[in-house]
């Protein structure tokens, strides 16, 4: 069974990716110090690849794109923000458009699901985009202030009580940007612009400390940020 590509695998073998099977993805595990990059995302900010992800859109009328979502959910998905429901996250690009994102190992079982209601649901069009959009993400305290040189973030929306998403174009590269956390902020970008993306933040970056950074350590971050993140409300809930 031949396993799916990125379409940044070639620039990351060339700098120094370790690559291994994942979920029907070959995926960057590491780039030799899976310890020294999980310090690179605590300490500044790790630039990961993540278009394995699973990418599923969603066009129609807006009434029958909320009916889908709610059935899935069992939630609202208000415009251009995002909504987390078990592995799925889900993104307002439009009235008209949604995407639903998702680890790779839940890809199909999300997509049976989303075939299901999108059938019986008259008005929608549905189409995996797992293939078609490449997706980075930026990991770390320092992600904001290289989004913010982007020119996409003002650094004062980053405390925003709830994640975003919206489209913007980036030295003239359209992209969509998901502001996970004020630690993390992912890029969705057609296939084909992928390396220009993968270019454009490594050298806005680089100020910044950044550094290209695997899977491995990127899991590893996220068990850290969801620590920070309880101790944190944990914290507010006694002050």
């Amino acid at each position: 069974m031949s396993l799916c590509r990125s379409p940044l695998e070639d620039s990351l073998r060339r700098a120094g990716a370790v690559m291994r099977r994942r979920d029907g993805w070959r995926v960057a595990v590491h780039y030799g110090s899976p310890g020294g990059e999980l310090a690179v995302c605590a300490r500044g900010v790790g630039l990961v690849d993540r278009s394995e992800i699973g990418k599923f859109e969603l066009r129609g009328y807006p009434e029958a794109l909320d009916q889908i979502v709610c059935l899935l959910s069992d939630s609202q998905l208000e415009p251009n923000e995002v909504l987390r429901s078990g592995s799925v996250t889900w993104c307002s690009a439009s009235p008209d458009r949604v995407l639903a994102l998702c680890p790779p190992a839940d890809a199909f079982a999300l997509s049976e699901r989303l075939h299901d209601a999108a059938r019986r649901t008259p008005g929608v069009l549905l189409t995996d985009e797992t293939e078609e959009l490449a997706a980075l993400s930026l990991l770390g305290p320092s992600a904001p202030s290289v989004v913010a040189a982007l020119g996409a973030w003002d650094l004062e929306t980053i405390a925003l009580p709830r994640p975003s998403f919206s489209g913007l174009s980036l030295e003239g590269l359209p992209v969509w940007l998901l502001e996970e956390s004020s630690a993390r902020a992912t890029f969705l970008v057609d296939s084909e612009y992928a390396e220009r993306l993968l270019e454009l933040l490594e050298r806005v970056g680089q100020r910044f400390g950044l550094s290209l950074v695997g899977s491995d350590a990127a899991a590893r971050f996220a068990l850290v940020e969801r620590r920070l993140m309880s101790s944190r409300f944990r914290g507010a809930a006694l002050a």
